[in-house]
This record gives structure tokens, C-alpha cells and sequence, in this order.
């Protein structure tokens, strides 16, 4: 069993307690994303991070995460997304895995790659189209823990 799906039924029961306890802006990986502290995400504050994220892995500073660089980013998600349990980190494992984000299949991701693979995923948590991930976006628990 790989070692991200030990953690999530963990994940999930955390994710759901955030969420019922109504406190969904206050979860430490969210905080992460909302760069404002105004308890939502926008596309803006998504594409912030990702772009400070990818300088923080591109440690040859060519422009492109390689194999390796994108391996340690796999890691750091991976890593959250235990930690944390949120579904925003849960989420950002699997939305910005390399497979989603190389999108012409030359082994590497650049930061426009990257970016636009943000976006996508942006969109799938902004469920209701208002432009900006919050507790609107997840009404409820069990919606939660069951996905789309």
C-alpha cells in the first residue's frame, strides 16, 4: 500500500471535523493557500504560491523542474497532505502530480506547466464558480469525505 493511503482515512476523518466544526479557514494547509488571511483562496493567491513554490524546487534555476527536483515537490506535498489532512492538501497530491502538470510529455514542468495545472485545480475546488475556494465550497461533511 503506497504510504500517502495510510494516512487518509485519518485525512478524511480530520477533514470532516474541520468542516463540521465549522473552522475550515483556520486549517494549517489552508493558510498556506490563503495569502491574504481573508479565509478564502482566490486564483490569484493559487498562482502566488505555485509560483514561489516552483522557485523553491527548481534548485538549478533553468526554468523547468527536472525528474529529481519534481520528485522532492511530490515529496513536500505528499508530506502536507499526512501532516495536515486537509483536503486541499489531499487534493494537491493528486491535481498537481506530475502526470496533470507535464503536459507535453518532455519529462520536464515548467513554471507555466505548473501554473496552468494550478488553475485546473483551482477550478475543481471552487465547486461553486464564485472565483475563490471557502467553507461555500464544501457545505457539508459527508459531501466532503465522499468527493464529487
Amino acid at each position: 500500500m503506497p504510504r500517502i493511503m495510510k494516512f487518509v482515512p485519518t485525512a478524511v476523518l480530520t477533514a470532516a471535523t474541520v468542516l463540521a466544526s465549522a473552522t475550515f479557514g483556520t486549517a494549517e494547509t489552508y493558510h498556506l493557500w490563503d495569502l491574504d488571511a481573508d479565509k478564502s483562496v482566490t486564483a490569484a493567491e493559487v498562482e502566488e504560491r505555485l509560483g514561489n513554490v516552483f522557485g523553491q524546487f527548481d534548485k538549478d534555476g533553468d526554468g523547468a523542474l527536472n525528474a529529481e527536483e519534481y520528485d522532492a515537490f511530490d515529496k513536500a506535498r505528499e508530506a502536507e497532505a499526512a501532516e495536515h489532512g486537509t483536503s486541499m492538501a489531499l487534493r494537491a497530491v493528486t491535481g498537481l502530480s506530475r502526470g496533470f502538470t507535464d503536459t507535453n510529455f518532455d519529462g520536464m514542468v515548467t513554471r507555466e506547466e505548473l501554473l496552468a495545472a494550478g488553475r485546473k485545480w483551482f477550478s475543481s475546488m471552487d465547486r461553486n464558480g464564485d472565483g475563490q475556494i471557502d467553507a461555500q465550497d464544501f457545505p457539508s461533511a459527508k459531501e466532503f469525505t465522499q468527493g464529487d
